[in-house]
């Protein structure tokens, strides 16, 4: 007998777009946040956000509440902490901080 292929193979694949951050936007309250919970500077974020864009270590995230796209990060400090980054993308190349941690 003759396999048909499934209409879901049939279909062309869609390539993912990339999403290449050119700032990152970090505000007094998630400064604020991060320093509180998990005192860490937002120039350590900064850092360690441009070395997860240089590595292509950025993924999607979750969903967010209010239906914008999230993203993870993971990248290391100059001083070599790694660090997970969470943040929103709020377009043209924009990233706005939600808040960071150390990975342990």
């Amino acid at each position: 007998p003759i396999r048909r292929r499934s209409r879901v193979s049939e279909r062309p694949r869609q390539r993912r777009r990339m999403v290449r951050f050119q700032r990152l936007h970090v505000s007094w309250d998630a400064a604020q946040h991060v320093w509180d919970r998990h005192k860490l500077e937002p120039l350590e974020v900064r850092e360690a956000f441009e070395d997860a864009g240089r590595q292509n270590a950025v993924s999607r995230g979750p969903n967010s509440p209010d239906g914008s796209r999230t993203y993870i990060a993971r990248g290391r400090t100059y001083a070599g902490k790694s660090l997970w980054i969470l943040v929103k993308y709020r377009g043209r190349g924009v990233a706005s901080l939600i808040t960071a941690r150390e990975d342990r």
